[in-house]
């Protein structure tokens, strides 16, 4: 959380201190109330982290060698995502991924509290072919992945963990801004938008 504007104070933040991840995120926490923080890194780009899930990724899948595409996704929201914007970001994905990488397979990670049955009724409607949706750890489905496109989410990170090529691919919903005022923070942080 760069620029995220924060909510309430959270009660008894005072009281503890805030493992925060990345010196970014100072002001937000600070005004959540979190004046004791002690920077630890993000997890995610942590050696023994990295090898815990590639060391997963082949015990589950050692016999599966074909690589992929993740389309990491972020659920319709009042603020985060309107549906129009969802279906183009979608469907534009899963052509130009057919139009340059041919019938390559696609793994659509949903966000967790999004709506399944939304997806598959895009997928339907485009006649998507070789397109799954996965409920797998994103770590774990970029770990075989040529490529990542994500809908602003921090999925972004697990790739980009494990040196996948990633970019965002996001059109801001009406209200976005409301929330995030200097737009998309990974973008902010220099990932490829």
């Amino acid at each position: 959380n760069i620029s995220s504007r924060a909510g309430r104070k959270i009660k008894f933040s005072d009281r503890v201190t805030h493992l925060n991840f990345h010196k970014h995120s100072e002001d937000y926490l600070r005004n959540l109330g979190f004046d004791n923080q002690f920077i630890i890194g993000y997890p995610k780009f942590f050696n023994t982290w990295i090898s815990t899930v590639s060391k997963y990724s082949k015990a589950k899948y050692s016999k599966d060698d074909s690589k992929c595409v993740v389309i990491y996704t972020r659920g319709v929201s009042e603020y985060y995502m309107d549906k129009d914007k969802y279906e183009f970001l979608l469907v534009s994905s899963y052509k130009t991924v057919r139009s340059i990488l041919g019938d390559v397979e696609i793994i659509v990670k949903h966000h967790p509290r999004e709506c399944l049955s939304f997806i598959n009724q895009i997928i339907d409607k485009i006649s998507g072919k070789n397109i799954h949706i996965s409920s797998e750890h994103s770590a774990v489905i970029a770990s075989n992945a040529i490529m990542a496109i994500a809908f602003w989410t921090s999925a972004i990170l697990d790739s980009l963990s494990l040196g996948v090529p990633s970019v965002e691919y996001y059109i801001e919903s009406e209200k976005f801004r409301e929330v995030e005022p200097k737009g998309s923070a990974y973008r902010n942080i220099g990932i490829d938008s």
